[in-house]
């Protein structure tokens, strides 16, 4: 059977059934984009992806989630209790709103977007692209001869997020434009920004002066927001409504459509920030803006104006930023024979590390920031992964899980850091103008263990003990942490409670149970017994006995050894016995790679032989069991497995038959398992044979019904993965 199959031309596309799977990786890889590693970037020349791709902008405080389109939202410090912009998740549009830049032609009227979306002209009509970097992401546009950027990045340190647009024209005349710049405010709480709106539309309220929009969340403390740019605005909108108008979106917006803007602003509604600039630009002339999104009032504005009104600032920004991420990947390198590791390992990897690190895993277009604070496995792996790029952070989350554990030696699923935080800033909490019924910490920790999932306190075990293999402060060990539930104890103590929790929560066959569950959130076992966290128990002991010698506490070490080494003992008896003693079902070991596919065809023909055999021996089983009075036998007609070839031209054959087009319509053809054991089949019949007995050759199109095939002889070397089955 050929290695290759083409729907014929009248039928539609032409498609590739079993290429290599090198070229699988190339085609995966580079169908909407590539990794450029010299700028450490990765560039999505195709932007209609078929999700969301996105980016993180900014690493100390604020933060922006932004897609391949500009859409998201940006926070600061929580993405559930201080959001910035707004965002509606798994919506229709997809992803909106966002941080967005138009472009209008004030001759003609027509405008679209930097950003692919949220105006979506053709992409036989404009090019589009997008460039993740290292805390930053560029839109870039190429429509009706006029070249546009947007850069959005956050200087280190300075809670501001800047938008760099740069626009040139490659028109013969002067061409009259205007830009628009355009976010949605966001009510700060998730809550408040998708129910009880009788209250958020109150909420809140908008304002302009000397040259910012103004935002203020009226029952906060420091509930402030400004829009402004490096230039005296030519309009400006501070309510939604006004700038996307009444049965419009952000793809058509009614401030652009008409070319100006109507200086709304009010105490009530929803708010949004836009900022009009007229342009005349030159043939071949360049020009450069700045807005800016932050945190703060008018004075915050203007500074920020000030700070950043040369653009050689910005661009010191911008390099200071890649100086930032230059030293973090500087301090681990590997080298790999394959480029696409050394790619994950030495730039993607850590970058994606460090974010989790930073803003948690709640704040992405999946978790959309509406759960509580951290969560107690996801930030305890994260931590062990940047203890070298990265400690003082990974010790500072150390720190808040070790206080979200118990005294019992179970650590809190989801808790708020500032719970437990003795140090917090006295900031006055957020009052609700209607009711909202308050957390009670204390019933999250609960007298029961009904919320306790099993495993999440044990990743922390060697979170620790690699921040110390990294750093060498030992001397954390001895440093005393508070208890979640009242009373403290040293690092050291909490590791030990541990441990021991889990060795106390076993089940009859001495496995660890999975209480809530065990790292699959939605498992909830009930009161079943899991084997991973068995393994998950040895391997975090195995971390700590190296804490303990390293702190020359030989008799824990020798304890926890034993410990170990029982847990093993239960969790091989309660599998059946040694795991190294061949199974009795099937006694070879199969090596198999999920990352290549090495030994996964011989797997699975190994398993669909095996499971034929079963049966074969199980229908015997059953006929030899079971009597019978009378016994009728029923003759099934035999398939009809003859075909015709006959010749249609030079390089060209048409096989029919019954059984062999049967096999053609039956066939699911983007399914690559199912094209493989189509080609067994093929081959079974002797079609193969029977075409190169014909005079077929190498290349010559084979024809059933309205398929056609490039011919391959049986010869040629394919690998038949479904030989070892007698179908």
């Amino acid at each position: 059977m050929p290695l290759f199959m083409e729907l014929s031309p009248w039928l539609g596309s032409y498609y590739t059934i079993e290429p290599s799977i090198s070229m699988k990786k190339e085609r995966c890889f580079l169908q909407y984009g590539y990794f450029d590693n010299d700028r450490r970037e990765y560039v999505i020349n195709r932007v209609d992806t078929p999700a969301s791709w996105t980016n993180y902008i900014g690493v100390n405080d604020y933060c922006a989630v932004l897609n391949q389109t500009a859409g998201g939202y940006s926070f600061y410090k929580s993405p559930q209790y201080h959001r910035v912009t707004r965002f509606r998740p798994n919506g229709v549009p997809l992803d909106r709103p966002g941080h967005y830049v138009y472009i209008r032609d004030d001759e003609t009227g027509e405008y679209w977007s930097v950003s692919w979306q949220p105006v979506g002209k053709p992409l036989d009509e404009a090019a589009y692209t997008c460039r993740h970097g290292l805390s930053y992401s560029t839109y870039a546009c190429d429509y009706r001869e006029i070249e546009a950027s947007q850069t959005v990045f956050v200087p280190l340190g300075d809670p501001v997020e800047l938008w760099d647009v740069r626009l040139r024209s490659r028109a013969d005349k002067p061409r009259r434009l205007s830009v628009y710049a355009y976010v949605e405010w966001s009510y700060h709480h998730i809550e408040m920004d998708n129910q009880n709106f009788q209250m958020s539309n109150y909420a809140a309220g908008s304002s302009y002066e000397d040259g910012a929009v103004l935002y203020d969340l009226f029952y906060e403390e420091f509930g402030y927001q400004f829009f402004t740019a490096d230039f005296q605005p030519d309009g400006f909108d501070a309510l939604r409504d006004a700038f996307i108008g009444l049965y419009h979106d952000e793809s058509c917006p009614v401030g652009v459509e008409r070319g100006e803007l109507s200086g709304s602003f009010g105490k009530t509604g929803n708010h949004c920030a836009a900022l009009r600039k007229r342009l005349t630009l030159a043939p071949g002339e360049e020009v450069r803006l700045l807005f800016l999104l932050g945190q703060g009032q008018l004075a915050e504005a203007r500074a920020a104006r000030e700070r950043y009104a040369d653009p050689r600032s910005v661009d010191a920004c911008f390099a200071a930023l890649a100086a930032y991420w230059d030293d973090k990947l500087s301090r681990l390198q590997v080298n790999t024979p394959n480029d696409n590791m050394n790619t994950s390992l030495n730039i993607w990897n850590l970058y994606q590390s460090e974010v989790n690190i930073l803003f948690s895993r709640f704040a992405s277009f999946i978790e959309v920031g509406g759960r509580t604070g951290l969560g107690y496995r996801d930030t305890a792996q994260d931590a062990m992964c940047v203890p070298h790029s990265n400690p003082d952070k990974c010790r500072s989350r150390i720190i808040e899980l070790l206080r979200g554990e118990t005294k019992a030696g179970y650590g809190l699923h989801l808790f708020q850091p500032e719970w437990f935080d003795p140090d917090k800033e006295d900031i006055k909490p957020f009052k609700s103008p209607t009711v909202v019924p308050e957390v009670n910490v204390r019933d999250i920790i609960g007298e029961d263990l009904r919320n306790v999932c099993s495993d999440d306190a044990l990743w922390l075990v060697p979170a620790i003990v690699e921040y110390i293999r990294e750093t060498g402060e030992l001397s954390l060990l001895d440093e005393v942490v508070t208890y979640a539930d009242g009373g403290e104890g040293t690092v050291y103590e909490h590791m030990t409670r541990i441990l021991d929790f889990t060795d106390r929560q076993t089940g009859m066959s001495g496995v660890a149970k999975g209480l809530r569950a065990d790292w699959n959130d939605c498992l909830n076992l009930g009161g079943g017994e899991s084997a991973m966290v068995s393994f998950l128990h040895v391997w975090a002991i195995g971390h700590f006995v190296d804490a303990a010698r390293a702190a020359g506490r030989e008799e824990d070490a020798a304890k926890y050894e034993a410990m170990a080494a029982r847990v093993r003992e239960d969790s091989i008896a309660a599998a059946g016995g040694n795991e190294f003693v061949e199974s009795p079902i099937d006694p070879k070991l199969y090596r198999i790679s999920a990352l290549t596919g090495a030994g996964v065809d011989s797997l699975k023909a190994a398993i669909a032989t095996k499971v034929h055999a079963l049966r074969e021996a199980a229908r015997e089983q059953a006929a030899s069991d079971m009597q019978y009075d009378h016994v009728w036998e029923l003759r099934r007609e035999a398939r009809e497995k003859r075909f015709d070839i006959i010749s249609e031209g030079p390089g060209a054959w048409r096989v029919s038959g019954v059984q062999v087009e049967r096999m053609v319509v039956q066939t699911d053809w983007e399914n690559e398992e199912a094209v493989a054991f189509f080609q067994h089949r093929f081959k079974r019949m002797g079609v193969d044979t029977a075409l190169e007995k014909a005079g077929a050759r190498d290349g010559d199109e084979v024809r059933i019904l309205g398929f056609s095939f490039a011919f391959e002889s049986p010869t040629a070397g394919a690998v038949d993965v479904y030989q070892e089955l007698d179908i």
